[in-house]
């Protein structure tokens, strides 16, 4: 088990940064990343399938490689375009978690993603998928078991309303608001969130978090304290101490 300080000796010599995230939740990351002051929610999704009103599945969670796409109107002309005979679901990789952006999503009234998709991510070894945009077909997701997270639901769909732009590039985030294609401007939203093809997403049913690649060990070990300190916390409320005398002692405050 590991000590107050550091995380279990087992899970420092893997280094594999799934291993390293697996014991803790968005929330625990949160914190640690908050900590650490590096912006990590994506904010607005929530998860819509397995079928969320379902007890067993509300443990559903992920935690894996970013995959990006991003996604244009379909009448934009000056963003770039796939390669001919490219789509853009076909170029996910085993293993990785899909994190899609829809540069329209604040007002689009379409869907991004389907059923279809799903199951040819599902098909091709797709860890989960992330929609900065809407989804439909919940049914055929829930039939998958495929896990996923969007900001909303349509009964319409993509075509003649959405096209992709890139796959496997930089997407930003701005307070929530989308960038459109601008560069990350911290000094006017200081809570830009980045996500990079390779950054570990994790997911679970309180939302979705960003944990850059290069961060990870660092974050486990600030999350690893941060949860250590919140059970001291709830012990001591369990058996009757008041939160004041409890978070005073316990976290300092």
């Amino acid at each position: 088990m590991a000590s107050s300080a550091s995380l279990s000796a087992e899970r420092q010599r893997s280094g594999n940064p799934i291993d390293l995230l697996a014991p803790f939740s968005t929330c625990d990351l949160s914190d640690a990343l908050t900590k650490l002051s590096l912006p990590s929610l994506l904010p607005s999704l929530t998860l819509r399938s397995p079928d969320p009103t379902n007890r067993v599945v509300q443990e559903a969670r992920i935690c894996g490689p970013a995959y990006t796409i991003r996604l244009v109107h379909a009448k934009n002309t000056t963003s770039p375009r796939l390669p001919p005979g490219t789509h853009h679901v076909d170029t996910i990789p085993d293993y990785h978690v899909v994190v899609i952006k829809d540069e329209e999503a604040a007002t689009a009234v379409n869907a991004v993603w389907g059923g279809l998709m799903s199951l040819r991510a599902s098909e091709l070894g797709c860890a989960g998928v992330v929609v900065h945009g809407r989804i439909r077909d919940l049914r055929e997701h829930w039939d998958l078991g495929i896990k996923l997270w969007a900001m909303g639901t349509s009964t319409i769909g993509s075509g003649g309303f959405s096209r992709a732009a890139s796959v496997g590039e930089r997407l930003t985030f701005l307070d929530g608001r989308q960038v459109n294609g601008a560069p990350p401007q911290p000094s006017l939203d200081p809570y830009c969130v980045v996500v990079e093809t390779g950054d570990i997403i994790v997911a679970d049913v309180d939302g979705v978090v960003v944990v850059p690649i290069g961060r990870v060990r660092e974050v486990a070990e600030v999350a690893q304290k941060s949860k250590q300190v919140d059970e001291l916390c709830r012990r001591d409320i369990e058996n009757g101490r008041s939160i004041a005398k409890t978070f005073k002692e316990h976290r300092g405050k």
